[in-house]
């Protein structure tokens, strides 16, 4: 399946996140009680000019829907719920 946003909305793919402790505990990315989360625009709606196909957003742990497709989990956010582009590495 193809999924195209339309207006002002951005598809992303979430990006599975590990924290590590000082402990060494390493704790699962997965859950959304976390503050934030990251992931990578594969698609945008024709009304976004401010983010591209290939950056890496960051947005608030319930933010957007989610949505299966092909065992990979995108998340469809409004513009409005992306707080910024996280450029370099991590």
């Amino acid at each position: 399946m193809s999924i195209r946003p339309i207006g002002k909305r951005v598809l992303v793919i979430e990006e599975k996140i590990e924290e590590k402790r000082a402990s060494g505990l390493i704790l699962p990315g997965s859950s959304e009680e976390k503050t934030i989360r990251y992931g990578k625009v594969t698609a945008v709606g024709g009304s976004v000019k401010e983010v591209a196909v290939g950056e890496r957003v960051i947005f608030e742990g319930r933010s957007g829907r989610s949505i299966e497709d092909e065992g990979a989990r995108y998340i469809l956010l409004e513009l409005e719920e992306i707080l910024a582009v996280a450029e370099g590495e991590r």
